[in-house]
């Protein structure tokens, strides 16, 4: 039997605290309450949820019911039972009221909230007592007032979201200068919220009512964000809200290593901005010169004022023979992390960070002289279709703008290194011949070397191997080789038949045959002999060491001629007796194919090495042991190269 009353016991308990109860347990047949919630009519109407707290003999439990709805039937102690609804500044009880006809209400108290009940015992819910509560809405009024920091030149209308207590949400919004209509909200908690686009940089936020301060815990003066307390009543009693804003301001400042004479008098800025500048005033800069001061009091301009929340990206123009070698940005924290990079001259900042006084981010690129590069052009021999014809090779360079300069390199060989500014982009030209064609263009090192190391920023920016055109930028402190590779066009057969020589495309012109059927072929190729015509007299022309002769043909048989591609000579094939003079030509054109080729495979080593040797600390083994490989292939080079002067005499 005992263990039955306890099973009983659990599931009564059970009961009670699903329907949200916190007392104590009271036996079956005891009495019974049941909380009922309703709403004055709008304007003044409520929602809820509302907390109501049930006192008897045993304790103390809560329920919590909202408008239009009624609690489960609650078990209580038989007796005097209190219900105490929980009070909040946005609400008030009007009525407190038991079912028509009945006895069980003995008390009620709409200031106190509390209702007083004499609860019978009932067998089971049919006695319940209910107990109905109705409420409304109690408010308060609010206006929100907008200045402007004193400088800040700010004008324009300013809108804010605006939440209380029972759901409640609205918007308003004041002219700066100026408040905004009453608006009447909930009494006690209110939050404020300036809203974005549109908010700037907020210096202050107060809020007083008759004097007293209405400021409450949560408020964000950074994030726009007022939570204000509001009294119950009319405007005579409103909290008074007011916004202080300021624009972010942005300076950019120039200085110049006082240790040196500045060769530039004023430098060039772009501003590239992600977001809405301020309201009004002139739009900010996109560009700006600015003359550079010293380390310790570099020149300084306003870009402008904008909102929190842009971006601006500050770049450098480039300056030959100067670098960047610091940047410092003023909050530290506005700098977009990963930004800043001294070769590329640049740095975005983030204006939503914490502002200096004035609400000034201030972003300083300093200067110094940078160590000049140097550069060369060497010129190599292609094999295929064959080698270009002529031992040297004139080219042109020079900055965009500049009258160029002409520089003539050998075959094999390259040109004196020349000195040339950091950063100096310059625009390189073959002045192509006839006979000769560029068939590759490669440039060591690939990236620009800034301050003794690479970086990702490539040194070709144009090239056009056809045309014969590069333009490449000229790195700190070392050297930059710029390698062209000629071959001689492939040769195009002319058309047969004919009773006149004609002239080339090419370099190459043929003769008028004394008999009918001499034609020539272009780019410098030999003419094909017709297939009619009596004996010709060997009728020749040489132009930029390329020759073409007309051999002798008898009958129907056509001569054939073989141009020692590359070497300024010509392997006549005929029937006549210069058989071994041919020989002996082709068999130095071979030689001095072999020599080029080899030529050109050391000097492909060289540059490899070179750039290594560039990246090697002068004082390692390995620095020391690629300089002596380097001198190595260098004494071979000027071999072959003087071997090769020889057979091309």
């Amino acid at each position: 039997m005992r263990r039955g009353i306890i099973v009983l016991l659990g599931l009564v308990v059970a009961g009670i605290f699903a329907n949200g109860a916190l007392a104590a347990w009271t036996d079956p047949g005891g009495g019974w309450v049941k909380v009922c919630k309703y709403s004055a009519a709008a304007p003044n109407a409520v929602t809820g949820p509302f907390s109501f707290a049930i006192h008897d003999g045993a304790g103390t439990q809560t329920v919590s019911v909202s408008v239009g709805l009624c609690s489960d039937p609650i078990p209580v102690v038989p007796g005097t039972v209190t219900v105490t609804e929980a009070s909040a500044p946005w609400y008030k009880v009007t009525s407190i009221t038991a079912l028509p006809g009945s006895t069980y209400l003995t008390g009620t108290n709409t200031t106190t909230q509390v209702a007083t009940l004499n609860v019978a015992a009932s067998a089971d819910q049919s006695g319940t007592a209910v107990v109905n509560y109705t409420d409304q809405l109690v408010t308060g009024v609010i206006e929100i007032c907008k200045n402007a920091a004193t400088g800040s030149g700010l004008t324009g209308t300013y809108n804010y979201a605006v939440t209380g207590a029972d759901g409640f949400s609205g918007t308003t919004s004041s002219v700066l200068g100026s408040c905004s209509l009453p608006m009447t909200v909930p009494a006690g908690s209110v939050s404020i919220q300036e809203q974005t686009p549109g908010s700037l940089y907020v210096t202050s936020i107060t809020a007083t009512s008759n004097g007293t301060n209405e400021i409450q815990s949560g408020t964000n003066v950074g994030g726009g964000l007022a939570v204000v307390g509001v009294n119950a009543g009319d405007a005579s009693v409103q909290t008074l809200v007011t916004y202080t804003n300021d624009v972010t301001t942005l300076e950019v400042c120039k200085a110049w290593d006082s240790r040196a004479v500045n060769p530039v008098s004023a430098y060039g800025f772009t501003f590239t901005a992600s977001g809405a500048p301020g309201v009004t005033g002139p739009a900010p800069l996109t560009s700006a010169s600015i003359p550079a001061g010293t380390d310790a009091a570099p020149n300084c301009i306003t870009v402008g004022q904008y909102r929190p929340g842009t971006t601006v990206t500050i770049t450098e123009g480039i300056y030959p023979g100067t670098k960047v070698d610091n940047i410092t940005v003023n909050p530290t924290g506005n700098a977009v992390a990963g930004s800043l990079s001294l070769p590329n001259r640049t740095v975005t900042v983030d204006l939503t960070g914490q502002p200096t006084t004035g609400g000034d981010t201030v972003v300083t690129f300093y200067d110094e002289p940078a160590t000049p590069g140097t550069f060369k052009i060497c010129k190599y021999a292609g094999t295929s279709p064959g080698p270009p014809i002529g031992t040297s090779f004139t080219f042109m360079y020079g900055p965009t703008g500049a009258t160029p300069a002409t520089v003539v390199v050998p075959l094999g060989g390259c040109s004196q290194p020349v000195s040339v500014p950091f950063n100096t982009t310059l625009n390189i030209s073959e002045v192509i011949g006839a006979g000769n064609a560029v068939s590759g263009i490669a440039v060591a090192p690939t990236f620009l070397t800034v301050s003794g190391a690479l970086t990702t920023i490539p040194v070709v920016s144009a090239m056009n191997v056809t045309a014969g055109t590069v333009s490449v930028t000229i790195g700190e402190n070392v050297l930059t080789e710029v390698d062209y590779t000629d071959v001689d066009p492939p040769i195009t057969t002319g058309p047969t038949g004919g009773s006149t020589g004609s002239t080339t495309t090419g370099n190459t012109t043929g003769t008028t045959g004394t008999t009918a059927g001499n034609t020539t072929g272009s780019n410098g190729g030999d003419g094909t002999q017709g297939s009619t015509g009596g004996t010709t007299s060997n009728n020749s022309t040489t132009s930029n060491n390329s020759t073409t002769s007309n051999s002798t043909s008898t009958g129907s048989t056509p001569a054939i001629s073989v141009a020692a591609a590359g070497t300024g000579l010509s392997a006549v094939g005929s029937t006549s007796t210069s058989t071994k003079s041919t020989s002996a030509q082709l068999a130095k054109a071979l030689k001095l194919s072999k020599l080029r080729k080899e030529l050109k495979a050391l000097k492909t080593s060289a540059r490899k090495l070179n750039v290594k040797l560039h990246m090697t600390a002068k004082h390692s083994k390995q620095h020391k042991k690629l300089a002596s490989q380097i001198t190595n292939l260098k004494a071979r080079e000027v071999k072959i190269s003087g071997e090769i002067a020889l057979l091309v005499k």
